[in-house]
């Protein structure tokens, strides 16, 4: 038989039923062996979701503030349900200013400033960070730089970037899977890029690594399968003549296929007679 509430007592029950936040959801505060013992501390309280009192975070079962912005024992709170509620969670207790044990997942749909501190996400240093979640540019296109698995050696070179192409992000293209610069201007897999997405993108596509102006690696004995489309004005200033060791790029072009002449426009291409009439690759005389 339960005991009726008296009302009249100031904050002080003894002994209530127990109440559910379905059946009554402003009961929380108020439960079995429930007594304030002073204002804001209460002994043994029912779990709030931050759905029924977004305020309710801070007092939960067995949490007792130690100091400010320290708390033991808080329940789970979803960027969803409180987008300010990622600093304190299940078992988190701030070692020190930004450097939290054990967070909830939150994705940058739900909290695009929560990127840096995920499940496990520990800070080793500034700009360090152990396993983040997965953004796609569309999500945060600024999220490029880091992603699942990805620690930056040193700035500019990470391990393994998210596929993103021109469209997403126009600035993108210098940094793919598994492309790491080696110098400047220097990269190793690039994505297809065409004209109409970036204009400058012709002397850099798939496989081809730009040595130094004007030279692809390799010489005559390098095979390259993919060539790099090179305008009639590129080729002029990019042609050497009496090099052996190193091929020019207009010998690999598949525009041209040879010299460029003085003729203007070409009637095609591969018109040139020879026994290689008609084709520029491979060299079979």
């Amino acid at each position: 038989m339960f005991v009726e509430q008296d009302y009249e007592r100031g904050g002080v029950y003894k002994r209530q039923p127990v109440q559910t936040a379905w059946q009554n959801p402003y009961a929380a505060r108020r439960q079995v062996n429930s007594v304030p013992l002073f204002e804001g501390v209460y002994k043994r309280q029912p779990v709030q979701t931050a759905w029924q009192n977004p305020y309710a975070a801070r007092r939960q079962v067995n949490s007792v503030p130690l100091f400010e912005g320290v708390y033991k024992r808080q329940p789970v709170q979803t960027a969803w349900q409180n987008p300010y509620a990622a600093r304190r969670q299940v078992n988190s207790v701030p070692l020190f200013e930004g450097v939290y044990k054990r967070q909830p997942v939150q994705t940058a749909w739900q909290n695009p400033y929560a990127a840096r501190r995920q499940v496990n996400s520990v800070p080793l240093f500034e700009g360090v960070y152990k396993r983040q979640p997965v953004q796609t540019a569309w999500q945060n296109p600024y999220a490029a730089r880091r992603q699942v698995n990805s620690v930056p050696l040193f700035e500019g070179v990470y391990k393994r970037q998210p596929v993103q192409t021109a469209w997403q992000n126009p600035y993108a293209a210098r940094r793919q899977v598994n492309s790491v610069p080696l110098f400047e201007g220097v990269y190793k897999r690039q994505p297809v890029q065409t004209a109409w997405q970036n204009p400058y993108a012709a002397r850099r596509q798939v496989n081809s690594v730009p040595l130094f102006e004007g030279l692809l690696p390799g010489g005559s004995h390098f095979a390259v399968r993919r060539h790099t489309v090179l305008s009639p004005g590129v080729h002029t200033r990019a042609a050497r003549r009496h090099d052996s060791s190193e091929m020019c790029i207009r010998d690999r072009c598949w525009t041209t296929g040879g010299p460029v002449r003085r003729a203007g426009l070409r009637a095609g291409r591969f018109v040139e007679a020879g026994p290689r009439a008609g084709r520029s690759w491979p060299r079979t005389n």
